[in-house]
């Protein structure tokens, strides 16, 4: 068996990383435990080739395919926050661990990055991503709406502060 290897995407990747959430948006179907993501809106094209762009992007890759990514953006305009977005793990994949790796990389480079907090949001409901979430120091900040497509998404808005070094 093939390991997972977690890396930086890089442009080469993009292509394969545009079918990664189209896949994560088709399998949201059914399932009680969704961003309620919608490729195209949220997210799509631009925003995933900017953040790879911007060396925010982590795949998560077995063989040839991959099974994860997420972003880890500065937050705020300072060093301060770094957020994690679009964490997203396709269905066979999970339960193997890989979102709590996914999870001990964000930890790591808020660490080397001297961020002072890590945040991230949530659709209320989505029980294993906040059950993960507090079981990695986060707990919940605040709560917040924003209208997408001419829905409205309500939000947990989870913080981790860092331990002075």
């Amino acid at each position: 068996m093939t390991e997972t290897v977690i890396r930086k995407a890089e442009m080469t990747d993009l292509h394969q990383v545009l079918d990664l959430y189209r896949l994560l948006c088709d399998q949201q179907a059914g399932d009680p435990y969704t961003p309620k993501w919608v490729f195209g809106l949220h997210p799509d094209e631009e925003m995933l080739a900017d953040h790879v762009r911007r060396q925010e992007l982590w795949i998560a890759e077995n063989g040839q395919q991959l099974q994860a990514a997420m972003a880890l953006v500065l937050e705020g305009g300072s060093r301060r926050e770094l957020g994690l977005h679009l964490l997203g793990i396709i269905k066979s994949a999970r339960g193997s661990g890989l979102a709590q790796r996914m999870m001990d990389i964000m930890e790591e480079e808020a660490r080397k990055g001297g961020y002072q907090a890590q945040v991230l949001d949530v659709i209320p409901g989505n029980l294993p991503a906040e059950k993960l979430y507090r079981r990695n120091g986060f707990g919940m900040a605040d709560r917040f709406s924003i209208e997408e497509g001419g829905r409205i998404l309500r939000f947990h808005l989870y913080r981790k502060e860092m331990a002075e070094r």
